[in-house]
């Protein structure tokens, strides 16, 4: 059965207002040989509602064990639709035949981000490109970059992620 959204919202609207009705109003008592008459309806006074809280709640530290299988599904998940985007643009000046293995490390700190300064990406081989005007890029170097700005779920302390195996990139 289909119901309109707005037969829906009256129905809603209909319930609240019997809903309200029957708080707010004391059953009338009947008199005798008089028809039941409902009394008028008198809003409740309402308080206003405690203001929202603007401060996140605050939830528990990870520890480093806990907060790195997440980075490694995070790296397998949706960081790695943004490497296969950027080998494609390498795929062009990569020799035939070869599939570059790539390894890397960095440090994630408590704040989720990327310490840019312990990246460390090795890639065999390392395809070079050049889009003018600027100088030429290894795949290596613009995966650094990029790495920079990923951010991942804090941990309690900052830890180092390593991940657990190398990546292959097929032509």
């Amino acid at each position: 059965m289909l119901i309109k959204e707005s037969t829906l919202r009256r129905i809603i609207r209909e319930e609240a207002h019997r809903a309200l009705w029957e708080q707010t109003t004391p059953a009338p008592a009947p008199a005798a040989g008089a028809p039941a008459v409902p009394a008028p309806v008198t809003p409740a006074p309402t308080t206003p509602a405690p203001p929202a809280s603007t401060t996140p709640t605050a939830t528990p530290a990870l520890t480093a064990e806990q907060a790195a299988p997440l980075a490694y599904k995070s790296v397998n998940g949706m960081y790695k639709q943004q490497m296969l985007a950027l080998w494609d643009q390498y795929l062009k000046v990569s020799p035939e035949g070869t599939k570059p293995v790539v390894t890397f490390q960095f440090q994630i700190n408590t704040d989720g981000k990327v310490d840019p300064k312990t990246i460390k990406v090795t890639c065999k081989p390392d395809p070079t490109r050049t889009v003018a005007p600027n100088p030429p890029t290894t795949f290596s170097a613009e995966l650094k970059k990029m790495m920079a700005n990923w951010k991942f779920q804090g941990a309690s302390e900052p830890f180092i992620y390593e991940h657990p195996k190398s990546m292959e990139f097929g032509s």
